[in-house]
């Protein structure tokens, strides 16, 4: 629930800060990353004897590194990314890395419900 709340905050900024900055010519484009293979995911952690987590630590621990098994390479990624802003017209919104389209379908076409369970 968090990592949608920051998400959605994020995407919120972006918004806000596209409308406030336009009249100085001021032109600002979100990126919606999939998986991508990169080093922040090379370092070992481990939940805490306490952490509410414990119960899908076995979950926790696959997650951790599931990016470099089904991410794109950084530099294909970076490339994508470049290639779609030098161009005349760039677009306001980019959806890049393994599985980000999951991301647009599931905003474009699925009721918030669904992807949002409250307690």
């Amino acid at each position: 629930m968090h990592i949608i709340a920051s998400k959605a905050a994020l995407n919120a900024y972006s918004n806000t800060l596209c409308v406030e900055l336009a009249p100085f010519s001021v032109k600002v484009v979100t990126i919606v990353t999939g998986s991508v293979k990169s080093n922040i995911a090379r370092v070992e952690r481990s939940l805490l004897p306490r952490s509410a987590y414990i119960p899908i630590n076995e979950e926790y621990q696959r997650r951790l590194k599931y990016s470099q098994e089904v991410g794109i390479p950084n530099e294909d990624y970076a490339g994508s990314v470049v290639s779609k802003f030098l161009v005349k017209s760039p677009p306001r919104w980019a959806w890049e890395g393994n599985m980000s389209w999951v991301v647009w379908f599931a905003l474009n076409f699925l009721p918030v419900s669904i992807m949002v369970k409250f307690p």
